[in-house]
């Protein structure tokens, strides 16, 4: 299958100021429409434009018993009250080690800041969208940029689909984990593309935990990653072998006291999630109906991942002058981070959350290295992904969208989404 034959658009000679009128006369067509040049300057600012509208829009569109993630960060954004003195006492109890202290304090500032101007929750999802699509879209620069990318095909669009699908903007309905996602994948990925490899790209990483708990855990990977020897023997085997931790569950780290390792606020968080029920619900208990066909497409695709690492391996041992420099820097982190994340997958929520790393980094290093060869790969990712698609962005399946995503966000005019937030 050849690139040429997949040509859905060639270089835009339109000014801005086209762009943005059509913006806003309707936002989403504006969307697709730059998604032919995907890799101008003037999309990426349409893009950013329409991520923080779609953190503008998000509302309650559906308060049926299925939780959701925004539901629960809506409720807490409209009950809570913050003075300056309490937001202080809590920043200091968190960088104090208190008992009482918050387990991050990222979503107590945002709050805190909002609500000095504001109670409208649409400005308190509209700037954390902020941190979010711009780390996001600066990283997809780095796919855009490159010189072997070829704006206006679908194979293109497919490898930027899913370096975003993992946590696309919609994630902001719960914006601690997926700001600090993007933070430290837009650190990481500009200390290996570098080639001054300047150790001031990762210092922000140690920030993320301030963001959301549970990227300490990132942190400390980067530290060992720098720390131990880049031997591509070890590490290809590390990965290889831990591989099949991938498919099934096990309670190894229920028996791990952590008590003795964290501080209080961490220990209770971990304590939360390490326990006999939340296993049980890992491992699959009390599903019913079609569950098997989620899992099943799950498995597929973790199974594609897979394979996309082996194949990399494969192509690795090829001639040096054949593999881009910048892809011989990535290759030991990806190998290293797919062990991380395959030894994680038993944890209940760090699992999965860790799971997106690999993704996003596996089909950032197949673009370097691979792309545009073997496109049969990518369609097959697509092919065992359309269920997660359909399940995340379908209104009928009662995916994320319908929760919090009104449908007239992709008809309406700018002046009408805007005021729907303000006026009605």
């Amino acid at each position: 299958m050849r690139e040429q034959y997949l040509k859905i658009g060639s270089g835009s000679h339109q000014p801005f100021t086209h762009f943005l009128f059509f913006f806003i006369v309707w936002p989403f067509g504006a969307w697709l429409y730059c998604l032919r040049y995907v890799n101008e300057r003037k999309s990426y600012a349409i893009f950013f434009l329409f991520s923080l509208l779609i953190c503008w829009h998000m509302a309650p569109v559906s308060l049926s018993d299925m939780y959701d993630d925004f539901i629960g960060i809506y409720q807490r954004f409209q009950n809570t009250e913050i003075t300056t003195d309490e937001m202080a006492r809590q920043v200091h109890a968190y960088f104090t080690f208190s008992r009482e202290a918050p387990k991050e304090i990222y979503e107590i500032v945002v709050i805190w800041l909002v609500k000095q101007f504001t109670n409208n929750y649409h400005f308190y999802f509209l700037v954390c969208s902020i941190p979010v699509a711009y780390f996001q879209l600066k990283s997809l620069k780095l796919i855009t940029d490159d010189n072997k990318f070829e704006a206006g095909t679908w194979m293109g669009l497919i490898v930027v689909f899913f370096f975003i699908f993992p946590r696309d903007i919609f994630t902001v309905q719960n914006p601690r984990f997926t700001t600090g996602f993007w933070l430290c994948i837009a650190c990481t990925l500009y200390y290996l593309c570098s080639n001054r490899k300047s150790i001031l790209f990762l210092l922000p990483i140690l920030l993320a935990p301030l963001i959301h708990s549970a990227l300490w855990l990132y942190a400390i990977v980067i530290v060992i990653y720098l720390l131990i020897p880049k031997n591509v023997t070890i590490l290809k085997w590390c990965a290889i072998c831990t591989l099949p931790l991938m498919f099934f569950t096990t309670d190894i780290f229920r028996q791990i006291d952590l008590s003795q390792f964290l501080p209080p606020s961490l220990y209770r968080w971990s304590t939360y999630h390490n326990t006999d029920e939340a296993y049980a619900n890992l491992a699959g208990a009390g599903r019913s109906g079609f569950w098997w066909l989620g899992a099943s497409f799950a498995l597929a695709k973790r199974i594609m991942y897979g394979v996309m690492l082996i194949y990399i391996i494969k192509y690795f041992k090829k001639e040096d002058e054949e593999i881009n420099e910048t892809s011989k820097r990535l290759y030991p982190f990806i190998l290293f981070i797919f062990f991380v994340t395959n030894v994680l997958h038993s944890v209940p929520a760090l699992g999965e959350r860790y799971f997106c790393f690999t993704q996003i980094f596996v089909i950032f290093l197949w673009f370097k290295a691979v792309y545009p060869n073997n496109p049969r790969i990518l369609l097959c990712l697509l092919g065992v992904s359309s269920w997660n698609i359909m399940v995340r962005y379908g209104y009928i399946l009662g995916g994320a969208l319908s929760v919090n995503t009104h449908p007239d966000l992709f008809y309406s005019p700018l002046p009408y989404l805007l005021g729907k937030g303000l006026f009605w």
